[in-house]
């Protein structure tokens, strides 16, 4: 496999674990239309590769060499799963039920009102690391959704005080 395809690969594995297109692009500080553009197979240049290697935290050369491998033998599998990102993927019903119960527990908790359609992108990122193949790490997520949400709130309430000014 040439040095090419195993960095589309491994963005297919980064943008699946990530939550989706948006959420990686979001996350590395790019467009989401550039990510779209290297799953659809646009090249991956090596000091794009060393950027992204950098913003992700991971070491020089990571996205060069095959991840998926080490993915899948995380969480047991002892294949990987080619992810086609141009055929659509069928949700998981269960997965994603699961998902949407996941976070109303976790808003209940927090007494925090719950609505899908606000929080799709939130729902999103849980079917994600629930469907990602090594193992689901919802306590980081719930962490991350809970500094969302304190910035949302904090985000409001300086929308508040402006509008009162």
């Amino acid at each position: 496999m040439d040095n090419k395809a195993v960095r589309k690969r491994n963005i297919e594995l980064l943008v699946a674990q990530s939550g989706g297109p948006t959420e990686f692009a979001r996350t590395i500080g790019r467009e989401q239309v550039q990510v779209s553009q290297w799953l659809g197979g646009k090249n991956i240049g090596d000091r794009l590769a060393r950027d992204i290697e950098a913003k992700l935290g991971k070491d020089s050369g990571w996205l060069d060499s095959p991840q998926w491998a080490s993915a899948s033998s995380d969480s047991g599998n002892s294949t990987a799963t080619e992810v086609t990102p141009s055929q659509p993927e069928r949700l998981d019903d269960e997965k994603l039920a699961a998902s949407i119960e996941w976070l109303q527990g976790l808003f209940n908790t927090w007494r925090r009102d719950f609505d899908p359609v606000k929080h799709a992108r939130l729902i999103a990122a849980v079917y994600a690391e629930l469907t990602t193949p090594a193992k689901p790490n919802l306590v980081r997520l719930s962490l991350a959704i809970a500094e969302e949400l304190d910035q949302e709130s904090e985000q409001n309430d300086r929308q508040s005080k402006a509008r009162r000014a």
